[in-house]
């Protein structure tokens, strides 16, 4: 059985992103993924839980893997703590397993902002732990340190093909109020313009691009304010090429600050001002998704520029089909004019999905919606035989065009936990 999307009508149209100093780029395609809040609530530490004491996030990142592992970096907000020597939870203190970081890295995430609003909620001893298990995962940090020695150099750096270095920060609006351990102010970055500014110009002296995580804006609020906005092209005019903005848990829009130098070089930065929610057990509308973000670099001579980007809307499934409880799953929404799959998404979560794109769809350009996994698309093609199990390579021959089935068989879940 079948189930047709309904139409929907976005109320606004926003207009493609224009790159205006993107001209004359002919180096190798670089692809910077982004995605934003990543969370666990009270209902997927309970989801994520066995039988014999331990826990698992086997499954929730499958659908989406295929794009964040096709990106050659791929970023995102880590908003909980992950510490296993204190209790675990959900809001207003979280605490996540460590199996939710395994989750994390099967999934193709390579750097994770740990500076946000819950950075703290388990204290210093709760901050620390989790610089210490996330990096034993394999993960960059940036935004939380260990000392000021590791706060002299706020950054991670990450080479890229086409001899592309990127330079990752990170800072927080706040902590809940919880206090920063005296003595150790270095332990969060917060936003304080002059340091950013300054910690950016000391970033380009090593890397091409420099890429700032902003934890910032108002919660639940669908547009940057006037102060966000004149902070975003002070931090440009520094040198960032890409701020990435989480926290409002709802999408907001995306823009390119084009800046000129003294010295007449001109150059854009994308500016992503909310991410929206990546995962979480926010269920209401428009809470319930996000996007993932694409900026593409490109070598411009003797520079490195961005010169496109795009976006996936996801969104969470909670009630996957056959699970024996609530189970988690991030899934990319259908594109216009797919037909979803009453066997996967039900028919409500076919429309609420839907739904989520078409309000994605009045604060970025759908002309710059994309569901590109690498080198291999994930529509447009359903095989006459099965797919082999997980997103290796296109359907074998012969194929037969048809109405996108979604999601595609090629997102099957192929993520072993540990």
């Amino acid at each position: 059985m079948l189930f047709v999307l309904a139409t929907h009508t976005a109320l606004a149209v926003p207009p493609p992103l224009a790159f205006p100093s993107a001209s004359g780029c002919d180096g190798r395609a670089v692809d910077i993924a982004m995605v934003g809040d990543l969370m666990q609530h009270g209902e997927q530490l309970k989801a994520s839980q066995r039988g014999d004491g331990t826990t698992t996030w086997q499954g929730v990142f499958d659908a989406v893997a295929p794009m964040l592992r096709g990106a050659d970096l791929t970023i995102g907000n880590l908003e909980t703590p992950i510490d296993s020597s204190q209790p675990y939870g959900g809001f207003p203190f979280f605490n996540a397993p460590e199996s939710m970081l395994v989750a994390l890295r099967d999934a193709g995430f390579d750097v994770l902002q740990t500076a946000n609003n819950h950075c703290l909620d388990k204290g210093r001893r709760g901050a620390l732990a989790t610089l210490e298990a996330v990096r034993g995962h394999g993960f960059g940090t940036a935004g939380t340190w260990k000392s000021a020695e590791e706060r002299g150099e706020p950054w991670v750096l990450r080479d890229l093909p086409g001899d592309i270095r990127v330079a990752f920060l990170a800072n927080t609006y706040g902590t809940n109020g919880q206090p920063m351990p005296e003595g150790e102010p270095w332990l969060v970055n917060w936003l304080d313009a002059g340091q950013m500014q300054h910690d950016i110009a000391r970033a380009r002296e090593h890397a091409d691009i420099v890429i700032v995580g902003l934890h910032w804006g108002g919660e639940y609020k669908h547009a940057p304010t006037a102060e966000q906005r004149a902070t975003a092209k002070s931090l440009v005019e520094a040198g960032a090429d890409i701020v990435m903005g989480t926290h409002p848990h709802v999408l907001q829009p995306a823009e390119v600050v084009t800046v000129e130098d003294p010295g007449g070089h001109v150059r854009d930065g994308v500016v992503l001002y909310s991410l929206g929610n990546f995962v979480s057990n926010q269920r209401t509308f428009p809470r319930d998704g996000g996007v993932i973000a694409r900026v593409t670099l490109q070598r411009c001579g003797q520079d490195v520029r961005a010169t496109d980007a795009r976006f996936t809307p996801v969104w969470v499934d909670d009630r996957v089909e056959g699970a024996a409880s609530k189970a988690f799953r991030v899934v990319p929404v259908p594109p216009e004019g797919a037909v979803c799959g009453a066997g996967d998404l039900n028919a409500l979560d076919c429309e609420r999905a839907a739904g989520f794109r078409e309000h994605a769809a009045t604060l970025l350009p759908a002309t710059q919606f994309d569901w590109r996994a690498g080198d291999v698309g994930v529509l447009a093609w359903r095989p006459l035989e099965p797919w082999p199990t997980g997103l290796r390579a296109p359907p074998p021959d012969p194929v037969v065009p048809v109405v996108t089935v979604w999601p595609p068989p090629a997102l099957a879940r192929t993520q072993a936990d540990p």
